[in-house]
Order: structure tokens, then C-alpha cells, then sequence
């Protein structure tokens, strides 16, 4: 879920931006979830370190959030560090 997060990168975090994120889970078969989901699972990312989610700013990957999404899919060291 944290790369589709990653493809919307500098844009700002509106209700409108969340909606397309959720119609974006769900057309890659990654959340069968609500609208609601995107806030969700973004404040997971950001309390693991990933990024900075706040309205109407933009989103922010971290340094730790650039070496989770350049690293090869299955276990992840970035992930085990941030934990």
C-alpha cells in the first residue's frame, strides 16, 4: 500500500486526494476497504516513519520512506528498523 502512497508524493493531502487513493487500493486489488482507508493506513505510515501526512499540505516520504519503496519486494530491513 505504501507505494501507491509513494506515487502521490508532493501532493497535498485533501479529501479529494483520498478518495482517488482509495479508488487506487482498490483497482490494485490491494483494499476492498472505504474512502476512509487512506487516513488509516497513512497514519500507520507516518507513526512507522514513512512519510508526514497533514490536510492540505503535501505528503512526505521520508528518508526511511524512500529505502522501504526502493527495496526489493518480501521482508523489509527498513521496516525492521522503523519497528
Amino acid at each position: 500500500m505504501f507505494m501507491i502512497f509513494g506515487l502521490y508524493k508532493g501532493e497535498r493531502w485533501t479529501h479529494d486526494l483520498q478518495l482517488r487513493l482509495a479508488a487506487e487500493l482498490r483497482a490494485e486489488k490491494l483494499s476492498r476497504g472505504g474512502n476512509s482507508l487512506p487516513r488509516q493506513v497513512g497514519r500507520v505510515f507516518a507513526n512507522m516513519g514513512l512519510c508526514w501526512i497533514d490536510d492540505n499540505q503535501p505528503i512526505r516520504v521520508t528518508p526511511a520512506g524512500c529505502a522501504y519503496l526502493n527495496e526489493p519486494a518480501g521482508s523489509s530491513t527498513t521496516l525492521d528498523q522503523q519497528a
